[in-house]
């Protein structure tokens, strides 16, 4: 316990069992606590395997109810003991809002239904203390290099109590975080502190070199009180000596204070003296006057004086120190101990931290970096002690900071020659340290062979990967043969960076040729941060090690429901949406196809609820591939891709490129109805299909050209699962209000309607088109659905007269379900509050996974952007601006949904609200630098005349028509003016609309008689039945507009719209549309700067630079490795059929698929080193180093087509690729390409 100011505080425990649950109190406790500096409460005589909770009073009443101990005594009788593992906690290296692991240990200790931890170990790096040693470093560093002349005594020591707190306040950050907290106060703790709990390397690092600071000072001070708060952190766990040891290393402390206020003091006069000495001299030779010169030789006769008197002092306290420190030392004992956690069970802490220290914190001196311990005389003789003697341990757990038998030594030294530093931090590794390492190993196995009931367990950390080793005496003399075979847990980090095993090293071996230790190391969870959790059993006589296993930060079986979709992208930015099927951690990589920089957000997804990663800092125009962790069918897969846009200026004086050179292209799409569809004309059903294949094959191609797919309505047919929502909705209406049965029932609703999306969104075809590219989703008819809405295009007049027009006698072979199904249905539809309720559901769900596509926080982020609906009220129109392009995406579904049905008459009912006409009006007088502006409407807004539309939408089949703007002539005739004002004020604006809800695409043209003309584009549906055009050519909507039709298509299409500055036109921004009924879209060209980039990367020869020669180097050597071409050969045999995969049919198609094999082999396998010097492969640089040797124009001696392609060429193929990566990550960083600054 640490308090923040001295205080009498007492500890509380209390006894928690059946007799009294709410416990007892059963011991206490009182102690002066010292104001902020760690103190121990110790309890004696517990009672084995019960329930404690401590309390305590004298604090203040906050932390009195909410710093409460809960734990578990150890149960001796219940013959086992489990224990979790932790190691390299670093809670920095976690992004914001990033799932922390901690939370999984939390809620593995809480849970009652769990079996009890007897001890968590901590196997290093509990506090990452190298930022606070700094700081604590320069404080003392600055008070050394000031003017020690006057140096009042105590005022050292008063310094060294601020670095002090320094390094205090690391452990109160690290454990006050609110899940480490809770887990440090669940459960029994040992930690052994590693390097990074003190400073990296810290035997080793020149950093702490005493020729580094002034008289060698700062650095053994530094050290020693980062060893003291070691101790009060750490070591006061386990060891009830420290309070007595940090008594005696106070009276040290002060005792190194003088003398080093004294050394100081010494040195300061020292040199005063000499400059005194200097300034005489110069005096003499200048033959100034004999006062002077006197005067200047008085000076030195005082300094001296003060000198020899300083030197007297230092010597003095030096003898007197060094007669203690021999006492102190002997005191202290080792920091490496026997800790039993049952009269079975001992847990022995390794220390290989602090036995390269003086008692003074000063490091041993050494001949060469290679004579530094890394052991203290102390542990033998520890060891001497208790493993020599008679004991009832019989379960031995070794805690070291780094595995024991970790390398192969010759590979070891290899390594340590080969990075060319004599201080490097392999140096701290066993292996090279082998004296030290066999002896250790020796004493361990022979106290295991003494009783064949004994066994021997590792549990180390280090390398920040987690590992299932083995450690195997080959020299083995015990009475068991198998048990010459020992355990070993390396522990990955719970926090932490998790890295990756080094090629360097074998996995498996002997610690040298003539070692009798074989070691076997099975990497497991790389790329995750996890813990260790085992299981000790005690059972006649005999203990054992039973069970053991590495739990990760994901978790198992996690199913993918639905996505990625891929929302909006800007420049800088992407919302991307997943559902799966359990509450799990799910990790989201975009990776940079050109630098192969990853960004990455880790969040706990609720189960069948969609969530939306928000992707920010991403750079402008570049392709990036988009995968999944934590979910079992996608695990290191590329499941997407999207590329962001280039960045222009949306002002005179804004950043980004200029808007002269403005190009872009929306994909339009609305009418996805692909079930009605298939029961209506299914020979139409297959054209459809293979529209939304076709758009995915667009999509996923790198730098597609397709900036947008604007789905204008009817994503999802919503109709069936309205009906159904409804009929549950009647069924909860009789339930009481706020009862269990009623929520089930709502939720039941809400969930109907969500499967409406899982299953429309996982077709074939449109699940690849939404997985890429980028998505921005209005509201439509059909994402509403008929019972809300009336009588939709395309509804038989049968089929509207059942559901909207007078009840008539049922079918027969209806059948009883569906009579009530309809019952329910009709009551909805006629019922205000069911309406009301389900309407809420339906846009409750249309939000959750179409507007989070644009606006991912759903409004709870402050205020709406401009030209935007609120999340607070029905609207579902929005604003979205390209440099000087604007999208203005109109709802006319919202006063249909939630105005008076039945009040009116349809065709007086309002189209668009007072607060949408409020956000258009925003748009045309607040937005600066608008060039053109497109409108979209899920309906037509120029069809037939008013008058035409009137009579029509009189008609039965045509009763749809009431609700689209023809028949609202008074609204259309407000917009189109507003419009066409806005276009009139700025010569270069234009203005184009773009609509659907139409069986048929249509081009027309809209002419005012004083302000020029404006484009309508009528997109045919993509999935949706077909209708002929049933309108006039030409018309006029009134007395200053006139429209004229072009010739209707009739085929179902996306539309492409390109838009393109004309700088002969002042930077007008036209646009133009083209219909992908023919064969589907055609890819733009990939942009010049791209091709210029393409083309500087394969160059031969491109100039001297080592940093690219080392990273081409370390491509070679990576991919000649053994095992690496194993690997590359069985993805060839397995992922692409020998090279017989459809995919080799085309680059694009082999790039894709390449690098849906590549990416995991690469996630999963290659080690850190190669990592950082080699990017990961997309499908860019694969699908481009394809088409060259298509063209026979490969570098590669093995180039070959791909239909012919065969393992070796294969092999030289990914080769290749990787090769060109890397250039072209090396252009991107160092030059400028095409005009365009690229980073």
């Amino acid at each position: 316990v640490e308090v923040d100011a001295a205080a009498d505080v007492t500890c509380h425990l209390c006894l928690v069992d059946e007799s009294c649950p709410r416990g007892r109190e059963v011991a206490s406790q009182a102690l002066r606590l010292p104001p902020r500096a760690p103190r121990v409460f110790s309890f004696q005589d517990l009672v084995p395997g019960e329930h404690y909770v401590a309390s305590f009073s004298g604090v203040h009443r906050e932390d009195a109810t909410s710093r409460v101990a809960d734990f578990f005594t150890v149960d001796d009788a219940s013959g086992e003991v489990r224990f979790l593992g932790v190691s390299s906690d670093r809670p920095q290296a976690l992004q914001g809002g990033e799932f922390n692991l901690w939370e999984t240990l939390s809620d593995r200790l809480r849970q009652p239904h769990l079996p009890r931890v007897s001890v968590m170990l901590h196997a290093g790096c509990q506090v990452h203390l190298e930022q606070a040693f700094e700081a604590a470093w320069v404080l003392l560093k600055r008070q050394a290099e000031t003017d020690a002349t006057g140096l009042q005594p105590g005022a050292w020591a008063r310094i060294e109590d601020q670095a002090l707190e320094t390094l205090r306040s690391a452990y109160r950050f690290a454990w006050n975080l609110p899940t480490t907290r809770q887990v440090l106060a669940m459960a029994p703790h040992l930690m052994l502190p590693s390097d990074q709990d003190v400073f990296p390397n810290l035997a080793l690092a020149p950093e702490l070199d005493p020729a580094e600071d002034r008289g060698g000072m700062v650095a053994g001070v530094v050290l020693r009180l980062a060893r003291r708060v070691t101790w009060e952190y750490q070591r006061q766990l386990w060891d009830d000596r420290v309070d007595a040891l940090l008594q005696a290393e106070d009276e040290e402390a002060a005792r190194f204070s003088h003398a080093l206020e004294a050394r100081m003091r010494r040195q300061a006069r020292e040199d005063a003296l000499a400059r005194a000495e200097a300034e005489a001299g110069a005096l003499r030779e200048a033959g100034m006057g004999e006062s002077t010169i006197q005067r200047a030789e008085e000076t030195v006769t005082s300094r001296k004086k003060a000198f020899l008197e300083a030197q007297a002092e230092e010597a003095a306290l030096s003898a007197s120190s060094a007669e203690q420190e021999a006492q102190v030392a002997a005191a202290r004992g080792c920091d490496s101990a026997l800790v039993e956690v049952t009269d079975r069970v001992g847990v022995l802490l390794v220390d290989t931290v602090f036995a390269c220290l003086e008692p003074d914190g000063s490091r041993r001196t050494v001949s060469s970096p290679q004579k530094q311990t890394l052991v203290s005389e102390g542990l033998w003789e520890l060891l001497q002690a208790v493993l020599e003697k008679d004991s009832t341990v019989q379960v031995l757990v070794v805690v070291s900071s780094y595995p024991i038998a970790d390398h192969f030594r010759p590979e070891a030294e290899k390594a340590y020659a080969a990075t060319g530093v004599p201080h490097h931090a392999l140096l701290h590794r066993w292996s090279l340290h082998p004296t030290e390492q066999s002896r250790l190993l020796a004493m361990l196995f022979r106290w295991k062979a003494k009783e064949p009931s004994r066994d021997l367990v590792f549990v180390t950390g280090g390398w920040n990967f987690a590992s299932k080793s083995t450690i195997e005496d080959v020299a083995w003399s015990g009475a068991i043969p198998e048990a010459r075979v020992s355990q070993c847990l390396v522990l990955g980090p719970v926090t932490d960076t998790p890295r990756f095993p080094s090629p360097a090293f074998s996995l498996s071996g002997r610690l040298d040729k003539h070692s009798t230790y074989e070691f076997s190391h099975s990497p497991e969870l790389l790329r995750e941060r996890s813990y260790a959790e085992g299981l000790i059993r005690v059972r006649d006589g005999h203990a054992r090690l039973v069970a053991c296993r590495l739990v990760g930060q994901y978790f198992q079986g996690v199913g993918l429901v639905l996505g990625p979709v891929i929302g909006k992208v800007t420049h800088h930015s992407a919302v991307i949406l997943v559902e799966i099927d359990a509450e799990a951690p799910v990790s989201l990589i975009l990776t940079d196809s050109l630098t192969g920089e990853e960004h990455r957000q880790l969040r706990v997804l609720p189960a069948h609820r969609p969530h939306v990663f928000y992707m920010e800092h991403l750079t402008a125009a570049r392709y990036y591939t988009v995968r999944l962790e934590g979910v079992s069918q996608a695990t290191g897969a590329c499941l997407g891709s999207l590329t962001t846009l280039r960045r222009w200026k949306t002002h005179i004086s804004g950043d980004g490129e200029a808007t002269a050179e403005f190009q872009g292209s929306i994909l339009a799409v609305n009418g996805d109805c692909p079930v009605r569809l298939l029961e209506t004309e299914p020979a139409l059903s297959k054209e459809g299909l293979e529209q939304w294949r076709a758009l995915a094959g667009t999509l996923e191609a790198p730098w597609s050209g397709v900036d947008l797919l604007l789905h204008m309505g009817g994503q999802v047919e919503m109709g069936s699962a309205v009906r159904g929502a409804a009929t549950l909705l009647g069924q909860a209406l009789r339930e009481d209000p706020g009862s269990p049965a009623r929520t089930k029932l709502e939720e039941a609703a809400a969930d109907t309607l969500r499967d409406a999306y899982r299953t429309q969104w996982n077709l074939p075809g449109t699940r690849e088109a939404l997985a890429h590219g980028a998505h921005i989703m209005m509201r439509g008819v059909h994402d509403v659905g008929e019972l809300l809405l009336g009588p939709r295009r395309g509804m038989a007049d049968a089929a509207a007269l059942e559901l909207f027009g007078e009840d008539g006698d049922e079918e027969e072979d209806g059948g009883a379900t569906h009579a009530v199904g309809q019952a329910h249905a009709n009551e909805a539809r006629d019922s205000a509050e069911t309406r009301s309720r389900l309407a809420e559901l339906v846009e409750q769900v249309f939000r959750e996974y179409q507007r989070r596509l644009w606006d991912p926080s759903l409004g709870q982020d402050g205020a709406g952007d401009l030209g935007c609906s609120l999340a607070s009220g029905h609207g579902e129109w929005h604003f979205h601006r390209w440099g000087p392009l604007g999208v203005f995406c109109m709802d006319v579904q919202e006063q249909r949904v939630w105005g008076r049905p039945g009040a009116v008459p349809a065709t007086e009912q309002p189209l668009v609200s007072k607060e949408q006409w409020g956000s258009l009006n925003d748009v045309l007088t607040k937005v600066v630098g608008l060039v053109h502006l497109v409108v979209v409407s899920e309906v037509p807004l120029i069809e037939d005349g008013p008058e035409a539309a009137m009579y029509k939408a009189g008609l039965p089949s045509h009763a749809h028509l009431a609700h689209h703007w023809p028949v609202h002539s008074s609204e259309l005739s407000k917009l189109l003016q507003a419009l066409f004002s806005w276009r009139s004020r700025v010569t270069e604006r234009r203005v184009t609309l773009v609509c659907g809800g139409a069986g048929y695409s249509l081009d027309s043209v809209l002419h005012h008689a004083a302000k020029g003309d404006m484009t309508q584009f009528l997109c045919a549906p993509i999935a949706d039945t077909l209708e002929e055009m049933w309108s006039e050519s030409s018309g006029r909507v009134d007395e200053d507009i006139t429209y004229e039709h072009a010739k209707p298509e009739s085929s179902l299409s996306a539309a492409r719209l390109t838009f393109s500055a004309d700088p002969l036109n002042g930077g007008t921004v036209t646009a133009s549309r083209q219909s992908t009924a023919s064969g589907g879209p055609v890819l733009n060209p990939r942009p010049d700067w791209l091709l210029e980039l393409l083309a500087s990367a394969q160059k031969k020869g491109i100039g001297p630079n080592r940093s690219l020669d080392r990273r081409l180097q370390v491509l070679q050597e990576g991919l000649a490795m053994p095992r690496a071409a194993e690997q590359l050969r069985e993805l060839f045999f397995q992922g692409l059929d020998g090279g017989a995969h459809k995919a080799t049919a085309s680059p694009q198609s082999f790039g894709r698929m390449a690098a849906t094999l590549l990416v995991p082999w690469y996630q999963d396998t290659v080690d850190q080193g190669f990592r950082t010097h080699v990017p990961p492969l997309s499908p860019f640089p694969l699908e481009v180093v394809a088409e060259q040797w298509d063209r026979g124009e490969g570098h590669n001696s093995a180039a070959c087509k791909l239909s012919l392609l065969e393992v070796g060429s294969w092999v030289a193929l990914v080769e290749e690729s990787y090769q060109l990566a890397i250039r072209l990550g090396d252009i991107v960083h160092q030059e400028s390409v095409g005009g365009v600054e690229m980073e």
